[in-house]
């Protein structure tokens, strides 16, 4: 379920805990997804919360019925109205038959016509909505992925050490170990103990030394963007101690367990710094588009300014309040967004004349092209989402 590879360890191999049975969503994997563009509605994208306590309220089937019961009621036309049945039955056959109530969350995406058929098993939930259109709704995988960044997790005592990637608020582990064998204390006493005393915490710095040539293989493989050591204050001091500038650089905390404790402590520990660190960021993140904006210096705010930076290519991060929608038109002919601030629709794409399309929600439109081109997202929760919805609604910082 998630990464293989050859080092010279031996075989790499990432599992989770088989009770969660979720999978890892990477860029790489959606990128398929996102570039599924149709000239006429035909994809149909459902999500759905799949908590044990979600699922007792409501059953999921019930609950999919109705989603499927009200998009269906909005179409009229024949031909596309057979589309979307095609691919809601094709969902409906799954909930009923080969639903597994793994992970938190579910993602479902059905196109019949062009073979797409993707289902996800998230470890985060989410809200249950379901989209049609001629594009994939990728916006709720988007806000998991910019919540949840790729740590790598060391764990490890004098002997042992283990390592993990926590990533969409969950945990696997590295199917590797690293394992020094090394003698007990002696009970001598008097100079003879001191020398063996002394040659064990050689022993000992070599371990550390050996996780930290480990760990460094695996963060370049990897490429984690944060890293937290478990372990006793005094081990995973020495540990940093022993790591490469590179990752003391990326060092986001530490904690204090045993080498043996299970995926969910891990998880537990890793998800308190993790949220820490998010809630500051945001906070510096939307602090740094107001100012930058009021100085004129590489930065947007507001929904039209916004936009014209997406169509530039310009945006380097979008700054984006969680659950923000908003309607608009996007440019079938450059691919060009507008916002609706007024009501009326433009005669035309403002960039380039051509005709625009219908967005019910342009946001989500943003989110898709910042990515493609190669920009980031930031989505906003708490004190900082009121500062951004006030002052924006949205922002960006700008490359140039």
């Amino acid at each position: 379920m998630g990464t293989d590879w050859q080092g010279q360890e031996g075989l790499f191999t990432l599992f989770g805990d088989d009770e969660r049975g979720y999978d890892f969503i990477t860029p790489e994997a959606l990128q398929g997804l996102q570039d599924v563009h149709l000239s006429t509605p035909g994809v149909l994208s459902l999500y759905v919360d799949i908590t044990p306590q979600r699922l007792a309220e409501v059953p999921l089937q019930k609950r999919v019925e109705a989603l499927i019961g009200a998009e269906e009621d909005k179409l009229v036309e024949k031909a596309e109205l057979a589309r979307f049945r095609s691919a809601a039955r094709r969902i409906m056959e799954h909930v009923q038959f080969q639903f597994r109530p793994s992970g938190r969350g579910l993602a479902i995406f059905s196109a019949p016509e062009q073979g797409l058929w993707r289902v996800y098993h998230l470890p985060a939930p989410v809200d249950d909505c379901l989209e049609w259109g001629d594009h994939v709704y990728l916006r709720p995988l988007l806000m998991l992925m910019d919540e949840y960044e790729r740590y790598g997790v060391v764990l490890l005592d004098r002997e042992k050490a283990r390592f993990f990637l926590y990533y969409l608020g969950e945990v696997a582990e590295y199917g590797i170990a690293e394992h020094d064998v090394t003698p007990p204390k002696t009970r001598d006493q008097g100079p003879g103990q001191l020398s063996h005393l002394r040659w064990l915490e050689e022993q000992y710095a070599h371990h550390f030394r050996n996780v930290a040539a480990v760990t460094t293989r695996l963060y370049e493989h990897e490429r984690w963007e944060r890293l937290v050591i478990g372990g006793t204050a005094d081990n995973a001091e020495h540990f940093r101690e022993a790591l490469p500038k590179a990752l003391q650089d990326i060092l986001a905390g530490m904690f204090n367990a045993p080498v043996t404790v299970d995926f969910n402590r891990v998880r537990d520990e890793v998800f308190a710094i993790e949220r820490k660190i998010e809630e500051q960021a945001e906070a510096e993140r939307v602090e740094a588009v107001i100012t930058k904006t009021f100085k004129g210096s590489n930065a947007v705010l507001g929904l039209a300014d916004t936009m014209w930076a997406v169509q530039q290519g310009r945006v380097y991060i979008l700054v984006v309040p969680e659950g923000f929608k908003h309607k608009g038109w996007r440019c079938e002919q450059c691919g060009g967004l507008v916002a609706d601030l007024t009501n009326q629709r433009p005669p035309a794409c403002p960039y380039c004349e051509g005709p625009l399309v219908a967005e019910e929600d342009i946001i989500d439109v943003a989110m898709q092209q910042v990515l493609d081109q190669g920009g980031h997202l930031e989505v906003v929760r708490g004190p900082a989402q009121s500062r951004i919805l006030e002052e924006g609604p949205i922002g960006a910082i700008l490359r140039y």
